[in-house]
């Protein structure tokens, strides 16, 4: 039952305000959806700048809980600065560019060779032994990879693809 109509049942009447406040949060979500990634550079900006300062938030009680006895460096502190504007503000940066010019669905698929890079690292840099499952399972993502962006396949998949019959 909705809202409305359980206000209705107990003869309780709905403010008119709150109704406006969903009626323009549907508008702007089905506009949204209708519009995909044309939506105007400001709903990005707002999105991507809500998105790291909620997990700021959330990550600020565990930095105060294991904050170090002795407080970091300058230099320590400039690195965090670098790493925060380079990492989280150059890559956002980079990749809404990415996202407007190639499209959503081979930008996303970046993200899917992140096991492979993993493993790599984790071989390069800690010294982690590479088995074959790991291998397999690598390799069974860079195939899905490759089917869903139409680089493998014969000229009738790729006709599909780009909507063709």
């Amino acid at each position: 039952m909705s809202e409305t109509a359980a206000y209705r049942l107990r003869g309780e009447v709905e403010s008119p305000r709150p109704l406006r406040a969903r009626a323009g949060l549907v508008s702007l979500t089905g506009w949204c959806l209708v519009e995909g990634l044309a939506e105007p550079p400001a709903v990005r900006l707002v999105t991507t700048a809500g998105s790291l300062a909620l997990a700021s938030l959330f990550l600020a009680p565990l930095a105060w809980a294991t904050w170090p006895s002795t407080p970091p460096s300058a230099r320590a502190w400039a690195e965090m600065a670098f790493l925060g504007i380079a990492s989280s503000g150059l890559g956002m940066w980079m990749y809404f560019r990415l996202l407007r010019r190639i499209g959503t669905v081979p930008a996303m698929s970046v993200t899917f060779l992140s096991p492979l890079v993993a493993m790599v690292s984790g071989a390069l840099y800690l010294g982690e032994a590479i088995t074959l499952q790991m291998v397999a399972g690598c390799a069974v993502v860079l195939l899905g990879t490759a089917l869903s962006l139409g680089l493998i396949g014969g000229p009738a998949s790729k006709a599909q693809a780009r909507g063709g019959a």
